[in-house]
């Protein structure tokens, strides 16, 4: 496998990623902060390393093969993880390089997992750096999810292959790069939008554009300890529910009306109707639990719009929050513990399962069901109106079974560390699915600050192989992937 090509476009990324560690900067000046001048020192470092990478051996043929797919991708992670840690670790006072990692990891993956405590009073180019790391992951997180893991048929995604333009029957690159330009454009149009509703409704400049970045990413990084619960705005919360909804379908649906001009197609994708299904429901439930046990005494406008704030950014995996959830009934918890492996639509920045796993798997345990009480019944699983295929069908319950066992195993290096059970679980959910916080210990009045190292470490490893949707992470680590 020629990997030169490799570095070359991972040196590229690094140029692109240094140019926005000068620009957190820039930030900084502008707020006169202490600590504007290391980002452009680490700046020009990274900038220098990438041009060595990028230019000292550029490949002849920049097409890539699906082995150097799955190595760019992990390399990518990896790399701008490690990258996005130096301002993070020479910029904050006390900081040690194990909390930076996990910021910088939490960031880049839209996890949303925090160490940090006494957000507000951090600088202004460190909180920006904290935001705009998520916002490139969530692009970053795009192109992956709708062109690269399709490609490489992880887990069943070859489903959407077919839908974007730019498809290469053989090869990754034309895809990546045509699909790169419609889906960035999206994004970026939905993060001037709501950083200009932000802004309108009562947030400052500052705050208005970060939230924007977070938002859109459905990664669910504040500038406040008290997360989203800061401002303390009904209006600004019906926006942020708005935005991580928009965010949790499936951008492929955002493209094609866009190029289509109608909605028809949102009113097809039985993906979509299965994700809005979910969120009703399990709003509903809560809610109604919260009522009949007490929670809720007066204000039901108010407990209502935050148990919606609160199930909708679950669901997103963004990680936003404006009240205590694990306060909650404790059957509410472990309705949060699903809603975060369920996760959003395919092709979006959502981290868990997805959608599309789940409804198919639904889909195939009532045509299990069907056969028990017919077995000579010929029956096909269908979404869309289009049949799906039996490899795809397997692939799918292959991940769903891969991603239930890394959940079972990191929670027993978690409770063999020290945690307690519901912290444990919770964690190992909350970073697996990229949901950002968990419960007990982790939970959202709370942060991950107070675990040891190497549990932190363990939970970096596990948001990157949850964003990596786990055999992209591992395949790599197989001998028969070197050989020619």
């Amino acid at each position: 496998m020629n990997v030169s090509v490799c570095f070359y476009i991972f040196g590229i990324l690094l140029l692109f990623f240094s140019s926005v560690v000068f620009a957190s900067g820039f930030v900084g000046l502008a707020y006169a902060d202490s600590s504007y001048h290391i980002f452009f020192i680490i700046g020009i470092i990274l900038a220098f390393f990438a041009a060595i990478l990028a230019f000292s051996q550029k490949p002849d043929n920049l097409k890539l093969t699906s082995k150097q797919g799955f190595l760019i991708t992990v390399m990518t992670w990896l790399g701008l993880s490690f990258a996005g840690s130096l301002p993070l670790y020479f910029s904050i006072e006390n900081i040690s390089f194990m909390d930076a990692w996990f910021e910088s990891v939490s960031a880049i993956t839209t996890t949303g997992a925090t160490v940090l405590s006494g957000l507000e009073h951090l600088d202004k180019s460190v909180q920006f750096w904290r935001m705009i790391l998520q916002w490139l992951g969530g692009m970053g997180i795009l192109v992956l999810a709708v062109a690269v893991l399709p490609f490489l048929g992880i887990g069943g995604m070859k489903l959407y292959k077919n839908e974007l333009p730019g498809v290469s029957k053989d090869k990754l690159q034309p895809r990546i790069a045509e699909t790169a330009k419609v889906l960035w454009g999206i994004y970026l149009f939905l993060t001037v939008l709501f950083a200009l509703l932000y802004y309108l409704f009562g947030m400052n400049l500052f705050d208005a554009i970060t939230h924007s970045f977070t938002t859109i990413a459905t990664s669910g990084f504040s500038n406040y300890d008290a997360s989203f619960g800061f401002f303390n705005n009904p209006t600004l919360e019906y926006i942020a529910i708005f935005g991580m909804a928009i965010c949790g379908i499936n951008f492929t649906l955002h493209y094609l009306l866009i190029s289509k001009g109608n909605f028809k197609n949102y009113f097809k994708s039985e993906e979509l109707k299965f994700f809005i299904a979910v969120l009703v429901i399990a709003v509903a439930m809560v809610y109604f639990i919260r009522v009949v046990t007490g929670e809720v005494a007066g204000e039901y406008m108010m407990h209502f719009r935050h148990t919606l704030f609160n199930i909708t950014s679950l669901l997103t995996t963004t990680g936003y929050a404006v009240s205590d959830y694990d306060q909650w009934h404790e059957v509410s918890p472990m309705i949060v513990l699903i809603l975060m492996f369920v996760g959003g639509c395919s092709g979006s920045t959502t981290g868990g399962m997805k959608a599309l796993r789940m409804l198919v798997a639904s889909k195939q345990g009532i045509r299990e069901l069907k056969k028990l009480l017919t077995p000579n019944i010929i029956s096909y699983i269908k979404l869309d109106n289009k049949t799906i295929d039996l490899e795809i069908i397997k692939s799918i319950f292959g991940f769903i079974g891969l991603f239930v066992l890394t959940f079972c195993v990191l929670s027993i290096i978690l409770s063999a560390c020290g945690l307690d059970f519901k912290t444990a679980i919770s964690a190992a959910a909350a970073t697996l699915t990229n949901a950002g916080p968990g419960l007990g210990e982790v939970g959202p009045a709370s942060n991950y600050g107070s675990l040891p190292d190497f549990s932190k470490l363990i939970l970096s490893i596990s948001m990157l192989l949850g964003r990596l949707e786990i055999f992209t992470f591992v395949v790599i680590l197989l001998p028969s992937f070197w050989r020619k």
